[in-house]
């Protein structure tokens, strides 16, 4: 609460809930199909990837704003490089951990979704308007503390930061032409054959590119994005922008 409040809004108290609940649906996304920088839209994420993550709120102390909620999912298969692999509600909660713990020093880490800071950065509304700080206090599975994570204003800034390193520098942009050789619908990746380069390049997409991909798998296309590279090898694309070259042709 602010100094001096005696009480939150309503709706503060409901968006930090459902904020909340958003980060953690990101962390079970990345718990179970692997950190996509790009992905920012969960409708995508599958209903069991959010049944894991599905946070239940218990009855509140009396006289207090500390909410208790829980992860109750029950372990899951997930299938994995020809395996099964088992996931757990713990498994979301300690990536959930390491999200928001990520953002706690002065340089922060990148290896997070865009969707992920989106949520993490409207929480800044909530300490602008009154709460002055979010605090999450998590358990292991017998009910061992971990060290409480505080989400501050400087806590903002610098999701704020990350999230402004990821907009598209027209210095870095390159247009690339090839045959869309693979695509995944979940992770939002693809795979692509440059004409004049040997060998894939593997690449990520905003997930409103993926009816025209779709519509292009298999087909040469030219697409325009972030291109890193090691030399003068191909080492990744951020595609911003794709082209169909099949009439072409």
């Amino acid at each position: 609460m602010a100094p001096g409040a005696h009480g939150v809004s309503a709706r503060t108290l409901s968006e930090a809930v459902d904020l909340t609940q958003t980060v953690a649906q990101y962390a079970s996304y990345d718990v179970w199909h692997g950190v996509n920088p790009d992905f920012a839209d969960l409708r995508s994420a599958g209903a069991e990837v959010l049944q894991l993550a599905r946070l239940t709120v218990e009855p509140f102390d009396e006289g207090s704003f500390v909410i208790p909620a829980k992860l109750e999912a029950a372990e899951v298969e997930v299938p994995a490089d020809g395996r099964r692999r088992k996931l757990t509600a713990q498994d979301v909660v300690n990536r959930f951990d390491a999200i928001l713990t990520a953002f706690q020093t002065p340089q922060p880490a990148t290896e997070v979704s865009i969707g992920v800071i989106q949520a993490i950065e409207a929480l800044g509304r909530i300490i602008r308007r009154e709460a002055g700080a979010v605090e999450y206090s998590l358990f292991d599975t017998i009910g061992r503390p971990a060290k409480p994570i505080l989400v501050t204003p400087e806590t903002i800034d610098r999701v704020t930061q990350v999230r402004s390193t990821r907009r598209p520098s027209e210095a870095r942009w390159e247009t690339l032409e090839g045959t869309l050789t693979a695509l995944d619908l979940v992770r939002a990746t693809l795979q692509l054959s440059p004409a004049d380069h040997k060998g894939r390049v593997h690449g990520t997409y905003p997930m409103l590119f993926q009816p025209s991909l779709v519509a292009c798998l298999g087909k040469r296309v030219r697409v325009q994005g972030q291109v890193e590279r090691r030399g003068r090898s191909i080492v990744s694309v951020q595609v911003l922008a794709v082209e169909s070259l099949e009439e072409e042709s």
